[in-house]
């Protein structure tokens, strides 16, 4: 019976162990260069109070990782989550405070929005991002 126990027990920790190595080469994928990079971002939540920054996002020890720096940080902050599935990227950062939605295309930055909650009031809005360096804003196209 302590035999058997100690055969169950090894195998959940290998069992753990592979899981962990697949859920960290899930985290990010071999080909990043569409994603990785340095992007300008702005947004004015409902106060009117315009924020601009830059987020960067690379991949370090097999995951995503970012860093947002902005005039109103007093230094720049690690980003507490960074989850990308194909060309679709979700940051949170400060806490939860601001989350960035967006897909990356060879064309530039597309579908972009944020959220905000503070102080128990959450709200959505556009985020105009772009890759540092190049690429179409996501702002939307002037009507008419």
């Amino acid at each position: 019976m302590r035999i058997w126990i100690s055969m169950l027990a090894a195998a959940i920790g290998v069992a753990l162990a592979t899981a962990q190595t697949v859920q960290a080469q899930r985290g990010a994928p071999v080909d990043t260069a569409a994603v990785v990079g340095k992007y300008e971002f702005s947004l004015t939540p409902q106060n009117g109070e315009p924020i601009t920054g830059t987020l960067t996002i690379r991949v370090t020890k097999g995951g995503w990782r970012g860093v947002v720096t902005s005039p109103k940080l007093a230094e720049p902050e690690d980003v507490d989550e960074v989850r990308v599935s194909g060309s679709e990227v979700h940051t949170s950062m400060l806490g939860g405070a601001y989350t960035f939605d967006f897909t990356v295309e060879a064309s530039g930055v597309r579908a972009a929005t944020f959220t905000k909650t503070m102080r128990g009031t959450t709200e959505s809005g556009t985020l105009r991002i772009k890759k540092a360096g190049g690429g179409r804003s996501s702002e939307p196209a002037p009507a008419g």
